[in-house]
């Protein structure tokens, strides 16, 4: 349809825009979450380093005991879980947002040929009573494989 109505270049090169912009989205999704992410590392290693020292010098002074120190190293670990994981979910929310516009400019899109105001909808070559009563004959007769084999058949 698209070769008949000359349309090819026109649509490859829509195509390509779309693509483009597409791509524009997520390289910029990707160096959002590639900035981010390290930082958060960064934070969460000053921490736990910070905790590792000023612990391990109260553990060399006797004023706390090694494995308090070693829950407060997890603890700085696990409280930065969170975040790196709410990073990561952002980052997808931005790409699905781009894809979802991507989506509605495309159903956005009005068509170029419209029906005239006279023309008739084509008939039916099937009759949905017809249809559900051979679907329930499948039922009956048919294993679910089997069914499913006779459905996918091509006609």
């Amino acid at each position: 349809m698209v070769q008949s109505l000359g349309r090819e270049q026109s649509n490859a090169d829509k195509f390509e825009e779309a693509t483009k912009a597409t791509e524009k989205a997520n390289i910029e999704a990707t160096k959002f979450g590639a900035a981010l992410v390290p930082s958060v590392e960064t934070l969460n290693s000053i921490g736990l380093a910070l905790v590792v020292f000023f612990g391990g010098l109260m553990v060399l002074g006797g004023s706390l005991e090694i494995g308090v120190l070693v829950a407060f190293a997890l603890y700085i670990i696990r409280f930065f879980e969170p975040v790196e994981d709410l990073i990561q979910r952002y980052a997808m929310l931005q790409r699905a947002v781009v894809s979802t516009a991507r989506i509605f400019e495309i159903l956005d899109i009005q068509p170029l040929l419209k029906d005239r105001s006279d023309a008739k909808k084509p008939a039916s070559h099937f009759r949905r009573d017809r249809v559900q009563r051979s679907r329930l004959s499948l039922r009956q007769r048919h294993t679910r494989a089997e069914r499913r084999e006779l459905e996918n058949q091509p006609r």
